[in-house]
C-alpha cells in the first residue's frame, strides 16, 4: 500500500489547504484530494511543487506498507426503526443497529492472513448526528490485530479507519434498502435517498477491542 503525507505535513506545520493553494498554485480541490488519498495519480510537477515548498523529499512525501487491506462479509443482520408509511419516511425518525461479522485480510503478494472481527454500526445514544462502529477482534486473532493494525502509523491508521468506515456504510445502504423494499413492502425512492445522505453526513466515531 502506497500513500501520501500530505496531510499529516502540512498539519505538522499548522497549515491548512487554503494556505497551502495560495502559496502552490496548485488549486483547492487538487490540494483536497490528495491530502485525503482520494487522488490516484499525482502529477509529477505537483508532487515536485509540494516538495519544494514544504522542502522535504519524495521519500517524506509517500509512506510504504508491503501489503494492502479487503474486507468481506461473513453475516449481517439489521434492525430498523422509522415512523412512516409505504410512500413516506420520516427521515428525522429513522434508527437502526446494524450487527456483523466480517474478515479484514491482510494482502500480501502470494495471499493473505485473515482476521475476524465482529462488530455494530449504530446511531450514538449520546451525541446527535454521529455514528458509532464497535469492532471486536476474536480472541485467535489479536496476534494479528497487533502486529498489522493496532502498531500502523498515523497516516495509515487513518487510511484503514476510512475504508471501514466507507466498507461498512456501503453495505448498511445496501442492507436498509433491502429490508424496505422485500420485509416492509416500500419502494425506494427519494426518501431512502435522504436516510442515506443523512447518514453519509454523521460523524463517525470507530471503537475497537480484542
Amino acid at each position: 500500500m502506497l500513500i501520501n503525507r500530505l496531510a499529516v505535513l502540512i498539519a505538522e506545520r499548522r497549515l491548512n489547504i487554503s494556505k497551502l493553494s495560495e502559496e502552490t498554485g496548485i488549486s483547492r480541490p487538487t490540494l483536497t484530494q490528495i491530502s485525503k488519498n482520494e487522488n490516484k495519480m499525482i502529477q509529477l510537477e505537483t508532487i515536485n511543487q509540494l516538495c519544494m515548498y514544504l522542502e522535504i523529499s519524495p521519500d517524506d512525501f509517500f509512506s510504504y506498507l508491503p501489503y494492502e487491506f479487503e474486507f468481506d462479509f461473513l453475516s449481517s443482520d439489521l434492525v430498523i426503526d422509522f415512523v412512516g408509511t409505504k410512500t413516506y419516511i420520516d427521515v428525522e425518525s429513522f434508527n437502526f443497529d446494524f450487527t456483523f461479522e466480517l474478515v479484514i485480510k491482510v494482502v500480501y503478494k502470494d495471499g493473505y492472513i485473515p482476521i475476524n472481527v465482529s462488530g455494530s454500526l449504530g446511531i450514538s445514544k449520546h451525541f446527535e448526528k454521529r455514528l458509532v462502529i464497535t469492532l471486536k477482534v476474536e480472541n485467535e486473532n489479536s496476534d494479528a490485530w497487533q502486529k498489522y493494525i493496532s502498531d500502523l502509523s498515523v497516516d495509515f491508521r487513518h487510511i484503514f479507519d476510512d475504508s471501514v468506515i466507507k466498507f461498512l456504510k456501503l453495505n448498511l445502504f445496501d442492507a436498509i434498502e433491502d429490508k424496505l423494499e422485500h420485509e416492509c413492502n416500500i419502494l425506494t425512492n427519494d426518501y431512502t435517498d435522504s436516510i442515506f445522505e443523512t447518514i453519509d453526513s454523521y460523524d463517525t466515531d470507530l471503537k475497537c477491542s480484542w
